[in-house]
């Protein structure tokens, strides 16, 4: 074939290729094309140079400031969380005694703040309340969402929001009206089954929410969904709070039991009533302390007081002296707690009767056995100023039945 042919040929080609290529837009074969003209250099490489890395710049961080609010004048050690709303990554601060104000530097999103105590992990956030002004009609607590900018300062985000206290409280609108919720004010230990002497399967932190599957008889534990293995657990009921019917609950089964079954030298929950109660300051302990007595003001020996704020419960010393504390007033009875920073938030106190075995080889402090004789009791523990709470208790009934009646005096 001939050079001039050849050339005809390939010019065809290239207009059916350009023609095809506007009419369509779909891809075509690739096409090779031998040059019939040699190389002018055989042994030359096509030389590439890489491309630099994309760089991506770092993100010009923002500045957020405001006070913890605690609410006394001094507040205890203190954790603060900034949580980001779109990653959940946290950032934490620790705030030391007695610094009632933060400064922190992050990066630019939309986060929601909390603090927690260090101990009992009673929670403090910035919300609605908050900028409501935390007045009787600041019913949402829930955590604010707030944005930060790069090279922004967010000012006077303000963790105020403290101490909403256990109990009843109003069902939010959108909820349907059977539904209960069970919602901790501070961290909490759950339970196999409804009672203190049951194992522990894990806690609740605080600020947690979680509907209400069931209850126990009296109230007193509510069964709530629970991520273990057996998909609820029980907790304490007068230390959280509960939105809706809780009486309305079903009687929830109980899982099967792991301890002793033991007979109960009382029934009676009236057996005890409040007298005096107050509150003063210690600001290196938490001390609960008081006196039974019965109706004609005769002191009461024999019974205990049983301390409990969801993660911890501690029972006091019989009242009156016995051989391990010798020392003791007649009718009275004391709990100290060493670290009072560690113990701030709510407790409930209760008269019981100390049932754990063998009292004559010794006290203690954690027995898990123990029959209620009174109605569970509120208090608030706030640092500094209200950590010493007195509370005298009136025996109505069966006040010689006691673990003993006479004081020891060596």
């Amino acid at each position: 074939m001939s050079f001039l042919k050849l050339q005809v040929r390939l010019l065809a080609l290239l207009t059916i290729f350009s023609c095809q290529s506007l009419g369509t837009l779909s891809p075509l074969p690739a096409v090779v094309v031998k040059s019939a003209v040699p190389a002018l250099n055989p042994t030359s490489t096509a030389i590439s140079t890489p491309l630099p890395p994309a760089v991506t710049p770092t993100p010009v961080p923002g500045t957020v400031r405001g006070s913890v609010c605690y609410p006394s004048q001094e507040n205890p050690p203190i954790i603060l969380y900034l949580e980001n709303t779109a990653t959940g990554a946290l950032i934490k601060l620790d705030i030391p005694q007695d610094q009632p104000r933060y400064t922190l530097t992050v990066p630019p999103g939309e986060y929601i703040t909390y603090a927690l105590t260090v101990g009992t992990e009673l929670a403090g956030t910035y919300s609605k309340a908050v900028l409501c002004g935390l007045n009787d009609i600041c019913a949402d607590h829930r955590p604010l969402p707030f944005r930060v900018r790069g090279g922004e300062t967010k000012e006077e985000i303000d963790l105020c929001d403290w101490y909403n206290p256990p109990g009843p409280v109003a069902t939010a609108a959108t909820a349907s009206p059977a539904a209960v919720m069970v919602t901790t004010v501070q961290k909490m230990n759950v339970f196999a089954n409804p009672g203190l002497d049951y194992p522990m399967i894990g806690f609740a932190p605080a600020r947690a929410s979680a509907p209400a599957l069931g209850r126990n008889k009296d109230g007193s534990w509510l069964q709530i969904k629970y991520p273990s293995a057996a998909g609820s657990a029980w907790i304490y009921a007068p230390l959280v709070q509960v939105a809706g019917p809780a009486d309305t609950l079903p009687l929830a089964a109980m899982a099967t039991p792991t301890r002793t079954v033991r007979t109960k030298l009382f029934a009676n929950t009236d057996q005890f009533t409040p007298a005096v109660w107050n509150a003063s300051n210690n600001p290196s302990v938490v001390h609960f302390k008081g006196f039974i007595k019965d109706e004609k003001g005769r002191p009461v020996n024999g019974f205990s007081i049983l301390a409990d704020n969801g993660t911890w419960s501690v029972l006091s010393h019989p009242s009156g002296a016995s051989h391990w504390y010798p020392d003791l007033k007649d009718g009275a009875w004391d709990i100290i707690i060493t670290n009072a920073t560690d113990a701030v938030g709510w407790w409930t106190l209760t008269v019981v009767s100390y049932d754990c075995p063998r009292f004559e080889d010794g006290f203690n402090a954690q027995c898990k056995q123990f029959t209620r004789l009174s109605a569970t009791q509120l208090v608030q523990i706030v640092y500094p100023h209200e950590t010493v709470i007195t509370a005298d208790w009136v025996c109505h009934r069966d006040c010689r039945k006691g673990l003993y009646i006479k004081p020891y005096r060596p």
